[in-house]
């Protein structure tokens, strides 16, 4: 549904056209690959968080992974270790949990143990337990436990190392490199494919409705009834389920307003190569003909 020119949208294009059209642009590939709920949730994850979600949700990612996005879903290429690039690495301290889930038509009802059956569900009257339910295609559920943040620690001699290796033919300008992630001690991701989907899922402890969490491990979780559902994680196991890339600047655009991090190569006033690495606000409207950063040199700061 685009128009005469590709690089933007036409007037008459619906809001959901728009948002599959700017998050083509930044990940450069192929929409329709996922399904539409999955790529729903692609969508909504990224906008929510400013991070890219893992798909299909139980694949690791490391950081210094080098690969292309496609449809939305990082496929990995290479590493950074393979391409001859070292870098130091730095873990956050602490953990959190993160919960995410879709703006509205998500409903998660938490029993205990003994209590009554949730209206529609599968539960076992003597067993504490959650019944979600969907009323959308798309609508997600992302939940993750004892979260931490693992970084590399110097993103500008990375970006100086990157676009000399650009310049010598040995970087791929369409290549992403993963700079950043969220590692969780545990996660249940849920994702409707459409209106009316549900789980139940029994917790083999006696607890009361407010005190677990669906996405810990420790509660050896099961399910006991899904139906309609396009993807489900359910207390997975150690993950990496959210991480962030770098880039050489000058190649993609967005219209979502991210962090996202650009390794830019500009010229200097003497006509020198001077190398640099920014940290770019990506503008949240539609992308402008004359604007497209495709086309112009990116500016050191």
């Amino acid at each position: 549904k685009l128009g005469k020119n590709p690089r933007q949208p036409p007037k008459t294009a619906t809001a959901q056209d728009r948002a599959d059209h700017t998050i083509r642009h930044f990940v450069g590939g192929r929409l329709p690959m996922l399904s539409g709920s999955c790529r729903t949730y692609v969508r909504d994850m990224y906008t929510k968080s400013s991070y890219h979600p893992t798909w299909l949700p139980g694949n690791i990612i490391h950081l210094g992974d080098v690969g292309e996005f496609d449809g939305g879903v990082f496929h990995k290429k290479t590493t950074l270790a393979n391409l001859g690039i070292d870098f130091k690495t730095t873990e956050g301290e602490g953990s959190q949990d993160i919960d995410f889930h879709s703006d509205s038509g998500v409903h998660i009802r938490l029993k205990a143990a003994g209590d009554a059956v949730p209206k529609g569900s599968c539960l076992n009257p003597a067993s504490a337990g959650a019944a979600i339910s969907f009323d959308n295609s798309g609508g997600f559920v992302f939940k993750a436990h004892g979260c931490t943040t693992d970084r590399i620690e110097d993103l500008v001699d990375l970006g100086q190392r990157i676009i000399d290796k650009h310049h010598k033919g040995t970087w791929m300008r369409v290549w992403f490199v993963v700079t950043e992630l969220i590692r969780a001690k545990s996660a249940t991701i849920l994702v409707s494919h459409e209106g009316g989907a549900s789980m139940d899922v029994e917790v083999n402890a006696h607890i009361g409705a407010g005190d677990f969490s669906i996405a810990d491990a420790s509660l050896n979780l099961s399910v006991v009834h899904e139906d309609k559902m396009s993807a489900q994680i359910v207390a997975h196991g150690e993950s990496t389920p959210l991480f962030r890339t770098g880039y050489i600047k000058g190649f993609f655009s967005s219209g979502f307003k991210v962090k996202s991090y650009c390794f830019a190569s500009a010229l200097t006033d003497e006509g020198e190569d001077k190398l640099a690495f920014v940290e770019a606000k990506l503008a949240d409207t539609s992308i402008d003909v004359d604007d497209d950063p495709r086309t112009e040199v990116g500016a050191a700061t």
